[in-house]
């Protein structure tokens, strides 16, 4: 099992709040199938946005990395969060 951080960011740049926190907890886990092999979740507020951390089952960091990211996309693509955006993957 291994930890994936990634940031989500309000258009405005402005904080995140605990109701959106748990709002978005609550929709990854509705949307959460087998191939993204979601064990946890937490999410946090921060400054610019919201914290995500998933433990996910897989082999490497790179598996891990997309199989959050594809749930995560997914939970926005259906409207969890409004106003809310995943920064594009930085090349290792």
């Amino acid at each position: 099992m291994l930890l994936v951080h990634l940031p989500l960011t309000t258009e405005g740049l402005t904080p995140g709040t605990d109701r959106e926190a748990g709002l978005l907890q609550d929709v990854l886990w509705a949307h959460a199938r087998p191939p993204h092999a979601l064990e946890h979740v937490r999410i946090r507020p921060i400054a610019h946005g919201l914290n995500v951390a998933m433990f996910v089952r897989a082999d490497c960091d790179t598996t891990a990395r997309a199989q959050a990211r594809s749930l995560l996309n997914d939970a926005l693509a259906a409207g969890a969060l409004r106003g809310y955006s995943l920064a594009p993957e930085h090349p290792a």
